[in-house]
């Protein structure tokens, strides 16, 4: 559930081009060319990174984690306005999977994100997520 209405989010919209397709047919697409941030995605109209983002992490297992520039990559944005969205969704989206690259958990949501680490088993050196054993990859 959002926090807070996507007229806030001040993320990338993507468009599907031709090239470096991305997941589910999101590709990056440069708001400097567009002068600002709209597009398309296939077959569907318009789209946010909101919705994308919700998407791809929903998809990360239990006891998993992906870094923010991951998701980035999965969808064609950058791994800031990941992180951006990421602190507008609520409970209902497995937010504490999406960590730092060095492994640093979440600090938002009241700082919950170690716990919920630990609890789903979730491989973690002191207080970080040990990126080579608990990272998340997925099938292309």
């Amino acid at each position: 559930m959002l926090r807070h209405s996507l007229s806030e989010v001040q993320g990338v919209i993507i468009k599907k081009h031709t090239h470096d397709v991305g997941y589910k047919g999101y590709t990056r697409h440069s708001t400097e060319s567009r002068g600002h941030p709209q597009g398309t995605r296939a077959g569907e109209g318009r789209v946010n990174t909101v919705d994308a983002v919700r998407e791809v992490v929903a998809t990360v297992p239990r006891g998993r984690v992906v870094s923010y520039g991951d998701v980035g990559k999965r969808i064609g944005v950058g791994p800031r306005q990941v992180g951006r969205v990421m602190g507008l969704l609520g409970d209902g989206v497995p937010w504490w999977r999406v960590v730092r690259a060095d492994g640093t958990p979440a600090t938002c949501h009241e700082g919950r994100a170690p716990a919920l680490l630990r609890g789903e088993g979730v491989p973690m050196v002191g207080a970080r997520v040990d990126m080579g054993r608990g990272r998340h990859r997925w099938a292309h």
